[in-house]
């Protein structure tokens, strides 16, 4: 199971590194925009978690990982109340995780999948109406 859950993230990753072209599918309201996100970060905290099971508490990668961890929280907690107004604060919280995963995710192909999930919401903060 571990194992076909690596081939599926593997390919995932490799699709989304593919290099794409806006169209105006790519533009979100703001209300679907509060929808889509808190989704997208829920299914990536628990990758973020699994990797860190696999590190030893206190090393540098493990404390990166609770960084991104927590500025995940922060971004989508509350998100689908948010005003639109709050977006700009709001995206420094997924900027810094995007930072932190980006920085530490070496060969680990699912901290690159994270990565690449995470670039794709905050690829969208500006294409918000």
């Amino acid at each position: 199971m571990h194992e076909e859950r690596n081939i599926v993230e593997n390919r995932a990753a490799a699709l989304a590194a593919r290099s794409h072209e806006w169209n105006e599918l790519d533009f979100v309201g703001w209300n679907a925009f509060r929808r889509m996100a808190p989704a997208v970060l829920g299914l990536e905290i628990p990758r973020v978690e699994r990797v860190m099971a696999t590190l030893e508490p206190g090393t540098d990668t493990y404390n990166a990982l609770v960084h991104v961890r927590h500025e995940l929280r922060r971004f989508g907690s509350g998100l689908s109340e948010a005003s639109k107004d709050e977006l700009e604060v709001r995206s420094e919280h997924l900027r810094r995780a995007l930072l932190a995963v980006s920085l530490v995710a070496g060969s680990n192909e699912t901290l690159h999948y994270v990565s690449h999930r995470l670039r794709y919401v905050y690829d969208r903060l500006h294409l918000i109406y």
